[in-house]
């Protein structure tokens, strides 16, 4: 996807981590509603738990993918080639496995972590499950072409992203920001159209998100300094310290499982080949590259899953009552913020 359609939904993505329940709970009345509404989950709405709000923003979505389809193939027709629509989503089953349907967030966390080395083994299991089942339709005619007409076909149906030429910008702490490149430039049948469908706000949700960024730091800020918070970060902290565990709160379990994964990656700059490999060694490397053996990944897994049970051990009730606590500044900062919460919504719905 273009760089602007992935802006959006990471802002979206960052409202539901905010709110803390996205998607959770009795739904709202969503935009009907928004003067009444105390929490971010009415406010923004969504489908909540209704299997069948659910089923109809999910055909909503797909709905909109199929026009794109058709339109790509239509581009992709004139530029004097064959491409054949289809939804990945629609081609590959990603329902849980059925004994995993029920499963409670403790549940869960104590199978899978937080999304790291534990979901690292469970999507390696998946993705030869997706090999298996999934093929891209239009696989088998690409593979028909010479090698200058599958390069021009790439081109055509991605564009030419070698002409996105331009020197690295960082932030101050020296992540290398995104540049929004000239996608009439770039061109591509795919890359056009899906900044028909999602780029057309991107501006408009850039200076939003600016406008809005100190806001969300002081709600952030609102949270951190809560008495009750910090008075629950404390009981947690130290019942971890008895396991055997230093973290003050939630947030440094991730910091470290974070550096064991910058430990455990970092050595394949060490022995990665200097030009490019062949697929006979991607092959030989397994899933995770060079260096890196299913029993690594397995090892960190077992040691972020003992956190995990500790963690659980641990918070008792915890987030419920933090939960609570959220909804509380929630109302809070809709109250002094509605006028720019209701154009990032409105944003958001032209989706």
């Amino acid at each position: 996807m273009a760089g602007g359609t992935h802006r959006v939904f990471a802002l979206f993505f960052a409202i539901c981590l905010l709110a803390a329940a996205c998607g959770s709970g009795e739904g709202g009345d969503a935009a009907g509603t928004s003067s009444e509404a105390e929490t971010f989950e009415e406010f923004f709405g969504g489908p909540g738990d209704d299997p069948e709000a659910q089923k109809a923003e999910e055909e909503k979505w797909r709905q909109r993918e199929r026009e794109m389809q058709e339109k790509i193939a239509e581009c992709m027709k004139a530029e004097g080639f064959e491409y054949t629509p289809f939804i990945y989503e629609e081609s590959v089953s990603f329902a849980p496995p059925a004994e995993e349907e029920d499963l409670t967030e403790e549940e869960w966390k104590l199978k899978y972590g937080y999304g790291m080395f534990a979901e690292m083994l469970r999507w390696e299991e998946e993705e030869e499950h997706f090999e298996e089942e999934f093929e891209d339709p239009n696989w088998e005619y690409m593979e028909t072409l010479s090698e200058s007409e599958r390069m021009a076909y790439e081109k055509a149906l991605w564009g030419d992203w070698e002409a996105f030429d331009h020197e690295p910008e960082f932030d101050e702490e020296g992540n290398e920001i995104w540049v929004e490149p000239d996608f009439e430039e770039i061109g591509g049948c795919q890359t056009l159209i899906e900044q028909e469908y999602y780029g057309q706000n991107d501006e408009a949700f850039e200076e939003l998100n600016k406008e809005l960024e100190p806001a969300w730091d002081q709600f952030r800020q609102w949270i951190e300094t809560d008495s009750r918070v910090a008075e629950l970060n404390q009981k947690w902290s130290s019942c971890m310290a008895e396991k055997g565990y230093d973290f003050e709160n939630e947030e440094d379990i991730h910091i470290y499982l974070e550096k064991l994964a910058d430990d455990l990656f970092s050595q394949q700059d060490m022995i990665s080949p200097e030009s490019e490999p062949t697929e006979e060694e991607m092959e030989a490397w397994g899933p995770w590259g060079p260096g890196i053996e299913e029993a690594d990944i397995r090892a960190l897994a077992d040691e972020e899953l003992a956190i995990a049970a500790a963690d659980i051990e641990c918070a008792g009730d915890m987030f419920d009552v933090m939960e609570e606590i959220h909804k509380e500044y929630e109302a809070k900062f809709i109250e002094e913020y509605r006028d720019l919460l209701e154009k990032q919504r409105d944003l958001m719905q032209d989706l």
